[in-house]
């Protein structure tokens, strides 16, 4: 679709070189958008952390991958569809978990342990996956809401009054 794409300036453009446009393209979106969430919060990423990914689908999937790659930190996989949580477990998750599961938190909190959860990347926004993201992330921890599902995330009293130490992204 190149030959249909007007760019206002030619400083916008990158000579390809070698590079196969088929290959790279999809780079662009589904794996800088996953990457600059986790950058985000790598620093606080330990092996003895939990970190939880929902929906392992175009940028979850990406977000799997990457995290393995950058961290020891211990991944949970978290999705509907059992084909994409097999594609997690052979890609660095340690543990999956079906979210249709009535006790999908209980399942997280027996990995991540009494610590909770360090960090959740949710890439879908609904409101039953920021709640399932809300009730395992443990004191201090991040939460980046990467999807745009239109979920809603609320404070208990104490936390608006400065308790929250934690991100939002």
């Amino acid at each position: 679709m190149a030959e249909y794409m007007i760019v206002p300036d030619s400083r916008f453009l990158v000579r390809l070189g070698k590079l196969d446009p088929k290959a790279a393209a999809p780079l662009t979106g589904a794996a800088i958008t996953p990457y600059h969430a986790i950058k985000g919060v790598l620093p606080a990423l330990t092996p003895e952390s939990t970190v939880v990914m929902i929906r392992i689908g175009g940028l979850g999937h990406m977000g799997v991958q990457i995290l393995h790659a950058v961290s020891a930190a211990r991944l949970v996989a978290a999705d509907i569809d059992d084909t994409k949580l097999e594609f997690a477990r052979q890609h660095g998750a340690v543990a999956t978990v079906n979210t249709r599961s009535e006790d999908a938190s209980e399942q997280i909190l027996a990995v991540s342990g009494p610590p909770k959860v360090k960090a959740v990347f949710d890439f879908v926004g609904v409101q039953s996956t920021i709640n399932l993201a809300v009730r395992v992330l443990g004191y201090d921890s991040h939460l980046a809401i990467v999807g745009l599902g239109g979920g809603v995330m609320s404070f208990p009293r104490v936390l608006r009054r400065g308790a929250f130490h934690g991100a939002v992204r």
